[in-house]
């Protein structure tokens, strides 16, 4: 079996114990290109740290909240004969990677060009570490991945100066550009954290817990609506719990209970249990079910229509 053929762990395994001059190439057609993203083995983890020491220099930069705009790619490059490019040494060549949105034609996405040394066919880089190719779109790599068709982003690969007469070759088809399995976690995430871990929203269920302040400016709307500072939007809308220290809207504010320590303010507040609040202020009206409480620590409501309630209590 050739390294072509063999699994990844036994290929890499083999790479890494056989002497260089000695490794196996297999056949590969022109068109075929071996896709590594995402394979984490600690021999490959070994191998691309002392690829990055021995070609180039770390650039020094200032740490930041954000990921770095790099995605790890690995592949392996063969010629029209099936020849694996760099097959006596290694060897410098120029490729352009650009991500289409479709496998044949569609929109390009991104693009870049880099100087890649090639080692037996096998090559590893980082993307967002080239260069620009003339006006092509070079933003951050995680604006790619981004929109309803982000699901269908596909890598073209192509090699400058290895075709016929000099010309440049173009891998195909395009290579569909997956996910690592843990990447799923985070689209199912339990909490929005900020850059120092604190967590900022938590849901538990089919509440939504909030560390800070929940600010919209359309629609709040969730089943329940739990907030350590100031939940504030155009309308506000739990279906069973608004709570927070200071509730603002600038049309209406409706929940089962509408709870806050500090002020509800809105244009309109409509609940059918308890509405509570150090000063409640509705511009248009209060509206409440029949059986409903109303409670106001601060002993001053306006309203222009009010329909209330069961019981009422207004501290002094």
């Amino acid at each position: 079996m050739t390294i072509a053929n063999q699994p990844d762990h036994q290929r890499f395994m083999k790479l890494f114990n056989a002497p260089l001059n000695s490794l196996e190439t297999g056949t590969i057609p022109m068109n075929t290109m071996k896709n590594y993203v995402g394979f984490c083995h600690p021999w490959t983890v070994a191998f691309v740290f002392l690829v990055a020491l021995a070609w180039c220099a770390p650039a020094a930069r200032a740490a930041n909240a954000n990921p770095p705009e790099r995605i790890s790619y690995q592949g392996y490059l063969v010629d029209a004969a099936g020849v694996a490019l760099g097959n006596t040494a290694p060897k410098n060549f120029e490729v352009v990677f650009r991500i289409f949105d479709s496998v044949i034609a569609g929109n390009k996405k991104w693009t870049e060009q880099q100087t890649v040394t090639v080692d037996k066919g096998y090559f590893s880089v980082l993307l967002g570490e080239g260069s620009a190719v003339g006006s092509e779109t070079r933003l951050g790599l995680s604006t790619v991945f981004v929109g309803a068709d982000a699901s269908d982003r596909f890598m073209e690969i192509t090699v400058k100066g290895i075709g016929s007469g000099g010309t440049d070759s173009t891998v195909s088809p395009r290579l569909r550009v997956l996910t690592s399995p843990y990447s799923f976690l985070a689209r199912q995430a339990n909490s929005i954290v900020n850059e120092v871990g604190t967590s900022l929203l938590v849901a538990n269920g089919t509440d939504i817990a909030v560390t800070g302040n929940v600010v919209g400016t359309a629609t709040v709307k969730a089943p329940t609506i739990t907030a350590t500072g100031t939940v504030k939007g155009d309308t506000i809308d739990g279906t069973t719990l608004v709570k927070a220290p200071t509730i603002t809207a600038t049309g209406t504010v409706k929940g089962e209970k509408v709870e806050a320590t500090g002020n509800v303010t809105a244009q309109s507040i409509t609940a059918k249990g308890l509405l509570q609040g150090d000063e409640v202020v509705g511009m248009k009206s209060i509206i409440m079910a029949y059986g409903g409480k109303l409670r106001i620590d601060d002993s001053t409501a306006y309203y222009e229509a009010f329909f209330c309630c069961d019981s009422m209590k207004m501290s002094p």
